[in-house]
């Protein structure tokens, strides 16, 4: 017989269960200020293919959760503490106004997102490098502060903030010193794999509509599970561009951290509010398979992209 996987009694559960069981159902969400550009994320020399756009995943995570669209009831109770986070200036009663000096805008920033201020984190892909190419207007470090100070889950920002002559040093300290605990992204994974699978691991949040996730290196167990998933989803012979996926010790990557520290401050006071973490990013367009549609748009799409910056 086969295994039936559907509850019908739910709807008869008592209210106040049905509501709990729908918040558990809500994903913990790193959510994007600014979309990442690919070629400086994966060092890529001028005209070379990238093993993803990493656009699509952006795009995604910063749609309302799936929740909102299974009934009445459990679209109300994701509304209950996320909206449509509004990145500049908003009339938004729920939104505390934005300083002027927390304003920042660039040709990768985003208008808004969804955003549950009781559970997400604040993510800035936007690297001191990308200056050189695109413009932009207001502080970004300030404007990160800003939105992270909104979310329980706090901030994170790149480890290249610490290695750019371009980074104000007391500007950053100054940024730095608004939280408690700022997150550090020291590499960045893509898997590829189709949707019902990035749900089925449970590594994307319950529903896998969490698509960006922040694992601290010092948390073996699911560092281990998202670099095989990452493997099994890079078969050789069958992606256009195949990432640099062996795994750095915790120790080896903490200590790049705190070599990168010493070397913008001179000192490692600020070290204990960093936490070294690996970004992973779900992406279900499939853009690195060998001979895909989304392979040939996904290459047409780097050259078009490149043109416009």
């Amino acid at each position: 017989m086969a295994e039936c996987k559907t509850f019908h009694l739910f709807p008869k559960l008592p209210a106040e269960l049905r509501l709990e069981i729908w918040r558990l159902c809500l994903p913990q969400r790193v959510c994007e200020k600014d979309q990442p550009y690919y070629a400086i994320v994966f060092h890529l020399p001028d005209g070379a293919p990238s093993p993803c756009l990493l656009y699509q995943t952006t795009e995604v995570n910063g749609r309302p959760p799936v929740v909102t669209r299974v009934c009445r009831e459990s679209r109300a109770v994701a509304w209950e503490t996320g909206l449509f986070y509004q990145f500049f200036r908003s009339t938004n009663p729920l939104l505390k106004p934005r300083p002027s000096e927390a304003e920042w805008r660039s040709y990768t920033s985003i208008d808004a997102a969804w955003f549950d201020s009781t559970r997400d984190s604040m993510h800035l892909n936007w690297e001191p490098s990308y200056g050189s190419e695109i413009d932009c207007d207001g502080s970004v470090l300030r404007s990160l502060a800003w939105d992270a100070s909104q979310a329980v889950g706090g901030g994170s920002l790149c480890i290249s903030y610490f290695k750019s002559n371009f980074v104000r040093k007391q500007e950053l300290v100054d940024v730095l010193k608004q939280l408690p605990i700022w997150k550090v992204i020291m590499r960045v994974i893509v898997i590829h794999t189709d949707s019902r699978t990035g749900a089925s691991t449970g590594l994307f949040g319950l529903l896998g509509d969490s698509r960006v996730q922040l694992v601290d290196v010092f948390d073996e167990s699911r560092i281990n599970a998202f670099f095989d998933l990452a493997e099994h989803c890079e078969p050789y012979g069958l992606v256009t561009v195949r990432q640099q996926i062996p795994k750095d010790s915790a120790q080896s990557i903490q200590q790049k951290l705190r070599d990168a520290v010493m070397e913008k401050f001179r000192s490692d006071e600020l070290l204990s509010r960093l936490r070294p973490v690996i970004m992973f990013r779900l992406c279900t367009e499939m853009c690195n398979r060998v001979g895909s549609t989304a392979s040939l748009r996904g290459l047409w799409g780097a050259k078009e992209a490149r043109k416009g910056l």
